[in-house]
């Protein structure tokens, strides 16, 4: 069995200098790291991993928290599906291990059920609209109980969007899943906006990352997509086309990522000089029937949209569903802009066209980013990653407005 020594021997330095090499490569040389590699790899000298971290004192595992959200099969979800491989990928390549903390939230979600001017709403799509009052707003319409998208799992739903909400929702406990030394840090997949639970994990001085969220002015490490940005791009490439009566499909706004790309939306119709229209964005909950059940409400009104922006894929594709039942074609009579090029973009007729996000290049740069962290002490990160438009077949000059 090939000891530390002969790795030593053959490099022609001290033991001490192997073990620094690999357990603390920062204070070495790279020219002595170079030599002590190649002559590890010559020897095929494996250091004992398990040993290393133990004196240490670190684990070698990553834990990596997804939600466990009822009526919803999160591993099929293309969205929490890429983001597992990107970072698994990472952390194999990084020599750590996965470690999956399902973090079931169904209590949390029956207890955090409240009311908020006339809409009652709970978190993950499980919405009803209860009463209404104008004639174009989609307000006046409740949602059709029961209804499940199979293809996501979500339980349907649909609203106006209400920009008077005052309450924050919150993803409960996690602070015991950095107990017991079973992981070095967590990857907190599918949190809440402004969760004060986060907070409380910082305070503790808990080593983890979100994805896909973040707390503004805070020291929480975080990767996310340039919302905002994206937003802005979507709507100016609508713009362009002709389109100034452009309708929002949102999802629910305790996400972070809802919050941003109403932002966006917004501050694309000011630079264009398009009045902001509240009566134009509505909300559905990610899913794809919640798409569906919107196209009802946009051909209801008076000044029907010629575009519509959608927060997400599988909302954008219900939405064509629902306008092709109608006998409305996408895009000849109205344009359909989707958000995450997920894998059903191209599948839908016509292909969708959408802000292009990587979630498996996010997840995996996440992963690469938190290790740096962890291991060199390095300063907390704050990464946003700007997303792409791919232009496809769902939207159209608007000839009217040429």
């Amino acid at each position: 069995m090939v000891t530390r020594n002969d790795v030593a021997k053959k490099a022609c330095v001290s033991g001490a200098t192997v073990s620094r090499v690999f357990n603390n490569p920062q204070s070495v040389s790279q020219a002595t790291r170079d030599k002590v590699l190649k002559a590890a790899k010559e020897l095929n000298y494996h250091p004992n991993v398990i040993a290393s971290n133990f004196t240490k004192g670190i684990s070698g595992n990553i834990g990596v928290v997804v939600p466990k959200i009822p009526n919803i099969r999160v591993f099929s979800v293309y969205y929490f599906a890429e983001l597992l491989n990107g970072i698994a990928e990472s952390l194999s390549e990084q020599g750590y291990n996965l470690v999956l903390f399902y973090h079931d939230v169904s209590n949390i979600l029956n207890k955090s059920t409240v009311s908020s001017g006339n809409t009652k709403v709970s978190p993950y799509g499980n919405t009803e609209v209860l009463a209404g009052n104008t004639k174009d707003s989609p307000e006046n319409i409740k949602t059709p109980p029961g209804n499940t998208d199979s293809s996501l799992g979500s339980t349907s739903s649909f609203q106006i969007s209400n920009s008077n909400k005052s309450f924050i929702f919150s993803g409960g406990d996690y602070s015991r899943y950095f107990t017991g030394g079973k992981v070095d840090g967590c990857i907190l997949l599918g949190t809440y906006y402004n969760d004060p639970e986060l907070l409380k994990l910082r305070n503790y001085g808990c080593k983890f990352c979100l994805i896909n969220n973040y707390i503004k002015d805070t020291d929480i490490n975080f990767i996310d997509v340039d919302n905002i940005k994206g937003s802005i791009n979507a709507v100016n490439y609508l713009v362009s086309l002709g389109h100034k009566n452009i309708a929002f499909l949102n999802g629910p706004d305790y996400f972070i990522n809802s919050v941003d790309r109403l932002k966006g939306y917004k501050i694309a119709l000011e630079s264009n000089g398009i009045p902001f229209n509240k009566s134009l964005v509505l909300e559905g909950n990610y899913g794809r029937k919640s798409g569906y059940y919107a196209a009802k409400k946009i051909l209801e009104f008076k000044n029907r949209p010629t575009a519509v922006f959608v927060a997400n894929d599988r909302m954008a594709v219900g939405l064509i569903q629902g306008l092709t039942e109608a006998s409305i074609k996408v895009p000849e009579d109205i344009s359909v802009l989707g958000y995450d090029d997920s894998d059903i973009a191209t599948l839908i007729t016509p292909p969708l066209t959408t802000m292009h996000v990587s979630f498996y290049e996010l997840g995996k740069k996440c992963a690469t980013e938190f290790i740096r962290y962890i291991t060199n002490n390095e300063n907390v990160f704050n990464i946003f990653i700007e997303p792409e438009l791919v232009v496809r077949k769902s939207t159209t000059i608007n000839i009217v407005n040429r």
